[in-house]
């Protein structure tokens, strides 16, 4: 639902006081009761996004912020987890003809029920023009910060030279790993 900064005030009034009364509204914000009582009652979708916690970590995040953090540590070398005896998360099997790592579909896994349970979606990453950039609830540094995320993660599983130079210096590899985990939780803690 793409809102008007008028309709942005007149829904913050209402989340903001808990007041869904269209009169009081109308009168904190200077629009008629019609238009305010016609705005709640197609703000259903709006409401329910407002209700999750930002800038705050909603329960329901924190099971696959820390798997990511967990099995990033294993795809980027740092940490060998074996699970069973014999069960490697940094093993590869074959997915339609690439051989990728256990950890990276635990990754990618993670991602997706972070991207979901926040509701991220392409508008939320749009930084290219200016008007995007004041609808978009991320700012550039968290978008970058997330598009790096998932471009080290997905890199480092299908470009070898990014492989090689993650796996193969401790001090690159730790610093990958924490643009990534910075990138997953911030993403949890804004949205």
């Amino acid at each position: 639902m793409n809102l008007t900064p008028s309709e942005k005030k007149i829904l913050a009034d209402l989340l903001v006081n808990g007041d869904n009364v269209a009169g009081n509204i109308s009168e904190n914000t200077g629009v008629t009761p019609n238009y305010v009582s016609r705005l709640l009652s197609e703000s259903d979708e709006c409401r329910k996004r407002c209700t999750m916690a930002t800038k705050s970590i909603d329960i329901e995040d924190l099971v696959p912020a820390q798997a990511f953090s967990l099995v990033t540590l294993v795809q980027f070398g740092i940490v060998s987890l074996t699970a069973y005896g014999s069960f490697d998360l940094a093993q590869s099997m074959s997915l339609g003809g690439f051989n990728v790592s256990y950890a990276f579909i635990i990754a990618i896994v993670s991602l997706g029920a972070i991207a979901v349970t926040n509701e991220l979606d392409l508008e939320d990453l749009k930084a290219w023009d200016d008007s995007a950039r004041r609808s978009s609830s991320l700012d550039d540094t968290y978008q970058w910060t997330l598009l790096g995320t998932v471009g080290i993660t997905v890199g480092v599983e299908f470009i070898p030279q990014i492989n090689n130079l993650v796996t193969g210096s401790d001090i690159i590899g730790t610093v990958a790993f924490a643009i990534c985990v910075v990138g997953v939780w911030a993403v949890v803690w804004l949205k």
